[in-house]
């Protein structure tokens, strides 16, 4: 359903619980059917007869305990997490750049900077250590983070992260595909010893993004992961695929193809290549310790946090927890002791389907009472944050590098010191704090009323609310922006101001003043309580854009133009629109600007 109506179903989590009542109405259905499937014996049975079935309701029984029990013991928690830091060996195939001013463009946004902000949000604190890797180096961290090494290890190096995982640390290592900066050799030289071995190739998936061609044990880790263009990974015995490509090619990699090649293939599938099934993301324990090994580090990059964030806070939420003891076992044995339910059941022993579904219904309830607030249910409400709505059929992309897609939004908020974070349903009010900006781009899907009422306390406890809208999308948010007696509509604006043809240095002059691609008016009326509008921008004797704000309340930012916020107008990949930019920076900072 995503796959064939992407452009309708940007919310996946509505989609899946949408399916999930489809599963409970199959379930009761096959309730109802099974007295019909189940052959009732004869009355006048053998006492034989009787026996067996008297053993077989004893055996059903016993193995649907059983089967409970393990399931119990395999979801139980895994204790607090161990004190310490992450600790980020650092490496001279990555930067640890922010988007900072006068440096435009998003591929100029730096590559893992904003990674000890966002574990900040989760209660981590991120080390850079720089330097030989010893056990002193190592003892102290709750997670270590070996990303693209670009020299070889010492063996003194890999023996004090091979003892710091057995001593029960946990280990992250992360790679990018075909052997980029000659980082596959160290790479391969740290993980080959524990079975898990990056390959020259390119995992592309079979969609323009990796969403809906993922498979893995969390429902979470399937979606939103920001995996890129990383490498496949071959593993052995003992190693557990976490992430996999279910529909996918590992394109082999070419040497031929140097420099901003980066070595990789044809992007077309070629014989020997593998087809679906590529193992993204591995691990397994080693020691009282654990490894962990991704071919890709996008989701750990400045651009994809606000995507990948509840998978990456979740990833080492796991990860600075010490290993349960004997999991892994009580899973298989629960897996065992289900099949052997499964097939009494199949062969016609009510009390085995009667247990097999009590292990799965207590198991399920059991995981959902002692699961924990989420991801993003556990920002502190005075984080700086700036939560963008996906979840109301948005008019923007989520996919990157394109005309009609987010990432200079993405930029310009982190420029200005907020946490940006893609979220379906932001409106939520355990997630407005006070120092929250949510930001709502190009709704076509109106607001509900209960999320303009949540909205609207917002702005009156003191935060502020970002919006980009037209004409066409003026209905969703319309009751929002009445409250503050504000309206969009009128004579359609269009590119304003209008250029006309010019020279090289007048066009240059131009870029440093705002500039919209489809601009419509922002109209005035007393509503309510008395609200104080100013205007930040006008043309043709309109406004544009406006800031609204109640005395002792925060602030409605308004841009009559949702494409504003786009990378075609605001900022692209290696270009922006100074004007613009420096306009929304302007109105992001308390004391606004225009």
């Amino acid at each position: 359903f995503n796959r064939a109506n992407e452009h309708l179903a940007p919310a996946p989590g509505a989609v899946a619980r949408s399916m999930f009542g489809w599963s409970a109405a199959l379930l009761g259905g096959m309730c109802l059917l099974l007295p019909a499937a189940v052959k009732t014996p004869r009355a006048a049975g053998s006492g034989a007869g009787r026996i067996r079935g008297r053993i077989r309701t004893i055996a059903a029984i016993f193995l649907a305990a059983v089967t409970t029990g393990m399931m119990l013991q395999a979801g139980r928690p895994s204790g607090p997490r161990r004190p310490g830091p992450v600790v980020l060996l650092k490496s001279a195939a990555f930067d640890m750049n922010v988007p900072s001013p006068g440096r435009f463009g998003s591929a100029q946004a730096g590559m893992m900077g904003m990674l000890p902000r966002y574990l900040a949000l989760d209660g981590h604190r991120v080390l850079v250590h720089e330097g030989e890797v010893t056990d002193e180096a190592l003892s102290q961290a709750a997670v270590v983070i070996a990303a693209l090494p670009a020299s070889p290890w010492k063996p003194t190096e890999l023996r004090a992260l091979e003892i710091y995982v057995r001593q029960g640390g946990s280990l992250i290592v992360l790679g990018d595909h075909t052997d980029l900066l000659g980082t596959m050799g160290p790479l391969n030289a740290l993980t080959s010893g524990w079975g898990i071995t990056f390959q020259f190739d390119s995992a592309f998936p079979a969609a323009r993004e990796w969403a809906g061609c993922l498979d893995a044990a969390r429902r979470s880790w399937r979606i939103n992961t920001g995996i890129g263009t990383g490498a496949s990974l071959r593993i052995g015995a003992g190693v557990r695929p976490m992430i996999i490509g279910r529909f996918g090619l590992a394109d082999a990699g070419n040497r031929a193809n140097t420099g901003r090649g980066a070595n990789l293939g044809d992007y077309a599938y070629q014989p020997g290549e593998q087809l679906g099934d590529l193992v993204l993301a591995a691990g397994r324990n080693l020691g009282r310790g654990r490894v962990v090994v991704l071919g890709d580090t996008s989701s750990f990059q400045n651009l994809v946090l606000p995507f990948s964030y509840p998978f990456i806070a979740s990833l080492f939420d796991d990860l600075a927890r010490p290993v349960a003891g004997f999991r892994e076992a009580w899973s298989a044995g629960s897996g065992i002791a289900a099949a052997g339910l499964g097939v009494m059941a199949l062969a016609g022993c009510v009390p085995a389907a009667a247990g097999l579904a009590m292990a799965v219904a207590t198991s399920a309830l059991w995981a959902e009472l002692i699961a924990g607030p989420s991801a993003l249910d556990r920002i502190q409400g005075d984080a700086r944050v700036a939560l963008i709505d996906a979840g109301h059929l948005n008019s923007y992309a989520r996919e990157f590098w394109r005309d009609d897609s987010a990432g200079g939004l993405i930029v310009n908020l982190e420029r200005a010191g907020y946490l940006p974070l893609m979220v379906d349903d932001p409106f939520d009010g355990h997630r407005l704090g006070h120092a929250a900006l949510p930001v709502v781009v190009g709704p076509r899907r109106p607001l509900s009323n209960s999320e303009t009422r949540r909205l609207v306390a917002h702005i009156e406890h003191g935060g502020d609310l970002l919006v980009a809208a037209g004409a066409d999308e003026a209905s969703s948010v319309a009751p929002l922006l009445w409250s503050f007696g504000l309206s969009i509509g009128g004579p359609p604006l269009g590119p304003v101001p209008v250029l006309a043809d010019m020279d090289r240095a007048a066009y240059e002059a131009g870029r440093r003043r705002p500039q919209f691609r489809r601009a419509w008016s922002v109209r005035h009326a007393e509503q309510g309580a008395p609200v104080a509008v100013r205007s930040l921008y006008s043309a043709f004797g309109f406004d544009v854009v406006v800031e609204a704000h109640r005395e002792g309340g925060g602030r409605l930012l308004l841009i009559a133009d949702s494409d504003f916020l786009t990378d075609r107008v605001l900022e692209s990949e290696n270009d922006a629109w100074e004007g613009n930019v420096n306009l929304l920076s302007g109105m992001l900072r308390r004391e606004g600007g225009g």
